[in-house]
């Protein structure tokens, strides 16, 4: 972004671009998208677009990061207060199928970013991916999950999110019902416990 605004009807103008920009880039892809129609969208100037961003491209990343920041914090909010990480990745995987349900948008500003911006479409999955290492690497230590690398293991589990919430979530045409969510979840239960341990269901 070139600033940010100072004035409460600057920050309205500014949602109303944003709101429009996912829509026009959810609809139609970034590379048919055009300055004009997030401007008729949003229902501002031509010109107010440009006094925010330098261009479409700078408007899509804005919105990449926005996803970003969203979904990490209301993953955090629904998962605060988990004592064992079995249970945080149980909670985890159901907020974010949730979220994602609620904001579908955001998988298809995602795939317009991995073929316009792939330096943002990266930036988003390793911010993601880096905290959760962390966070793997801290119950490996507490005896909480098998120990294995734990870069590989954050992006093995948002491998599987990811395409399971593009096919039942985003393709629309079958759902991903209680008893589906419950075996994913009780297989990766199985996969992350060290030794064998019983389904905590």
């Amino acid at each position: 972004m070139k600033r940010v605004p100072t004035t409460e009807r600057g920050r309205r103008s500014l949602e109303r671009i944003l709101e429009a920009s996912k829509k026009v880039f959810a609809e139609k892809g970034y590379h048919k998208a055009k300055i004009y129609d997030i401007a008729i969208g949003a229902d501002v100037a031509y010109g107010l677009v440009y006094s925010y961003f330098e261009g479409k491209k700078d408007i899509l990343a804005e919105l990449v990061r926005i996803i970003n920041h969203d979904l990490r914090k209301y993953l955090a909010i629904r998962t605060s207060g988990l004592r064992d990480r079995i249970s945080v990745e149980r909670e985890g995987f159901r907020a974010f199928f949730e979220w994602f349900r609620e904001n579908k948008f955001a998988y298809r500003i995602l795939r317009e970013a991995e073929i316009a911006d792939e330096e943002i479409y990266r930036w988003h999955y390793r911010k993601i991916a880096e905290g959760y290492a962390e966070r793997l690497e801290k119950a490996m230590a507490k005896g909480e999950v098998r120990r294995m690398d734990p870069e590989l293991l954050s992006y093995a589990l948002m491998g599987v999110a990811d395409f399971v919430g593009k096919r039942y979530i985003l393709w629309g045409d079958s759902e991903l019902d209680e008893e589906k969510l419950d075996e994913l979840l009780d297989a990766l239960a199985a996969m992350l416990t060290p030794g064998e341990r019983a389904s905590s269901r």
